[in-house]
C-alpha cells in the first residue's frame, strides 16, 4: 500500500511555495502551494489521467459561477458530398462522446471526494 508523497518547499513547518503532490491512489498535483493548501496555478491528474489545468484557492479548483449555453449546428460547417459529410459527423460524434465520457469521470471523482470529505451529505 502506497501513501501520500510530496516533493517541494515547506515553510514553517507548512508546504509553500512549488510542489509536487502523489496521492496514493495514483493522482498528482502538480502546482503552488500556500499555508499547507493548493494556491495558485496547478495541474491535477486524477488515478483516471483526466487532467485539468486551472488556479487553485483555499485547496479548491475555482467553480463555475455562470453556466452558458451554445447551440451549433454542426452540418453547417461540413462542406463536401454527402459522404463525406456523413464521415465527417461520425468523427465529431466519436469525439464528443469521448469528451462527455471524461466529463463524467471527472465529475464522480469530484463528487466521491466531496462526500469522502463531507463537505456533500
Amino acid at each position: 500500500q502506497m501513501c501520500n508523497t510530496f516533493q517541494g518547499f515547506f515553510e514553517n513547518g507548512k508546504r509553500n511555495g512549488f510542489g509536487k503532490f502523489f496521492y496514493s491512489n495514483g493522482a498528482t498535483y502538480f502546482g503552488f502551494w500556500k499555508d499547507d493548501k493548493k494556491c495558485g496555478k496547478g495541474v491535477f491528474r486524477s488515478e483516471e489521467g483526466c487532467t485539468i489545468e486551472t488556479d487553485f484557492f483555499d485547496d479548491e479548483m475555482p467553480k463555475l459561477r455562470n453556466s452558458y449555453k451554445i447551440e451549433l449546428q454542426i452540418e453547417d460547417l461540413l462542406e463536401g458530398s454527402e459522404k463525406n459529410r456523413i464521415s465527417d459527423l461520425e468523427g465529431i460524434e466519436r469525439t464528443i462522446i469521448g469528451a462527455n465520457s471524461q466529463l463524467r469521470e471527472a465529475h464522480s471523482y469530484y463528487s466521491k471526494q466531496a462526500v469522502a470529505s463531507g463537505q456533500i451529505q
